[in-house]
């Protein structure tokens, strides 16, 4: 390991985000944050250290409550459980964890925890505290959501799920993949196809399989995602190359973080500002894209459709607005024990592209734009 590249402070520049939507948040987001925490300590998930460090970091409760601003409360409790409890497993077990080097058991562990969404009482999970809170979450989303819903939401872990293993094989084999392929394994590994789900159940609204199966609803869900993904990556970059400084040796590719920023500078060959501009600038392509399929698809919709589009747009903002210094320390603050380790920014903007730009060397997203 490099001690002096360690050592230093990170910074990251990241260039203006277009989001025409405004902020927004749910009334009921104190009430919901400590009924969470204490759900997480009933259980026993907040007793050990590293999830006790996540948690006093990352203020999670008020950013889904800005990506889920609309509700009745049990079913906003359940998205916050659901996403605040999944993001400490994935810290702690998954991506940086034991089982995201160990292929075999990592997916041994996700087809457990994909059946137990599917069946709560399949029987598979056991007495640990994350295994409780896991099964208690699935049986919650069983009695909650209607049919359809509930099979959207179990559906969108599967696709999760795969993408997860497609992330961890490029990380245990120390190779980074193309910039194509790492967009289309990102929107399915950041998770938006369970959180789309939640968007319903949190509006009440089952929206008919035809609309959201339909040419124009699969580009929205890809370019959402892609939009969840990206966003990300923008805001952790700092965080994961603080992670790749301490955790990897010096080599050229294992050192690069497995990010869309890492996979930019890797294939283009240029530093981290040309890459933040170039990645900023097709990120904002693709919201231009989201924002004009809203408009186009609202006026034909059901009722049940134009509630659920009137939920995308604050999903994405939400996140955004959570990863706005100091909302969250997870980004700036990598191990919860070193505060300032990592200074981002960003502003948000509602000022589009001048310009329609469609990526045609990227074919996995080129297609939106023909839809």
């Amino acid at each position: 390991m490099n001690t002096s590249a360690a050592s230093q402070p990170i910074r990251v520049d990241i260039p203006p985000l277009y989001c025409p939507f405004p902020y927004a948040i749910h009334p009921q987001h104190p009430e919901m944050e400590q009924r969470c925490l204490t759900w997480l300590s009933d259980l026993g998930v907040s007793q050990f250290d590293q999830a006790k460090a996540l948690l006093a970091i990352g203020n999670w409760a008020e950013g889904l409550a800005c990506s889920y601003p609309v509700g009745a409360r049990e079913a906003v409790q359940l998205v916050i459980d659901w996403a605040v409890f999944y993001a400490v497993v994935d810290d702690m077990f998954t991506e940086l964890g034991p089982l995201g080097r160990d292929l075999a058991r990592l997916t041994k562990h996700l087809s457990r925890m994909l059946r137990t969404l599917e069946v709560p009482k399949s029987g598979l999970t056991g007495d640990t505290p994350f295994e409780k809170a896991w099964q208690d979450i699935a049986q919650r989303c069983f009695d909650l959501a209607p049919p359809q819903v509930f099979r959207r939401w179990t559906q969108g872990h599967r696709t999760h799920f795969a993408c997860v293993g497609w992330h961890q094989s490029f990380l245990t084999a120390g190779r980074l993949p193309s910039l194509n392929e790492y967009i289309s394994l990102r929107g399915g590994a950041v998770g938006t196809a369970p959180s789309a789900a939640m968007v319903e159940l949190t509006r009440g609204c089952e929206v008919p399989s035809e609309e959201l199966d339909a040419p124009a609803g699969r580009v929205l869900h890809e370019a959402w995602a892609f939009l969840h993904g990206c966003d990300n990556d923008l805001a952790s970059y700092g965080k994961e190359l603080w992670d790749t400084r301490h955790t990897h040796t010096t080599d050229a590719t294992r050192s690069t973080p497995f990010n869309i920023v890492g996979v930019v500078m890797h294939e283009r060959g240029c530093g981290l500002p040309e890459a933040l501009d170039r990645i900023a600038a097709l990120r904002n392509q693709v919201m231009l894209l989201v924002v004009r399929l809203i408009e186009r698809l609202g006026p034909l919709a059901s009722a049940p459709m134009r509630s659920y589009l009137a939920g995308v747009g604050p999903n994405i903002r939400g996140v955004l607005d959570w990863y706005v210094c100091p909302r969250t320390g997870r980004y700036s603050n990598p191990d919860g024990k070193s505060p300032g380790a990592v200074h981002y920014t960003f502003t948000i903007t509602d000022t589009p592209p001048s310009t329609t730009e469609v990526p045609r060397d990227l074919p996995t997203m080129s297609w939106w734009w023909e839809i």
